[in-house]
């Protein structure tokens, strides 16, 4: 599988914060001709996905458990053994060809993956990450 990392790619970094508490660091990649669109003003307004003017044919995501840097404990203001979620995303345009990396790593107390199966189906849905409810998060 081709790594973004061999082709001219252009990096951005993002903390993003919810009622003063930081609840992702976010890292994302892309090919240094699509790097221009990729600013901080066109991704307050939509995502990644929607600024790349590419059509997207693939993307493959992983999650998993771990313990944070010692960067990664330091932004996002938790403990070194503190475990957090963190999530690779690779997207491929339609000939193949990758168009974003994204590396997000999220305090597991703040963070749940929630994959729905509906009734009668055989095929999970994708599923989403979703900031948990402050109370279950420990965070009143």
């Amino acid at each position: 599988h081709r790594d973004l990392h061999s082709f001219p790619t252009r990096r951005s970094s993002d903390l993003t914060v919810a009622d003063g508490t930081p609840i992702a660091d976010i890292s994302i990649w892309v090919p240094e001709e699509a790097a221009q669109h990729v600013t901080p003003a066109a991704l307050r307004n939509g995502s990644v996905y929607d600024v790349l003017l590419t059509g997207i044919g693939r993307t493959v995501q992983s999650i998993g458990a771990r313990l944070p840097s010692e960067t990664e404990a330091r932004t996002l203001g938790i403990p070194l053994d503190a475990p957090v979620l963190f999530s690779q995303r690779i997207s491929e345009d339609e000939a193949g060809k990758p168009v974003l990396l994204a590396h997000l790593v999220y305090p597991a107390n703040v963070m749940e993956f929630v994959v729905e199966v509906p009734h009668g189906e055989s095929e999970v849905v994708p599923g989403t990450m979703e900031m948990l409810r402050p109370r279950a998060a420990g965070l009143t």
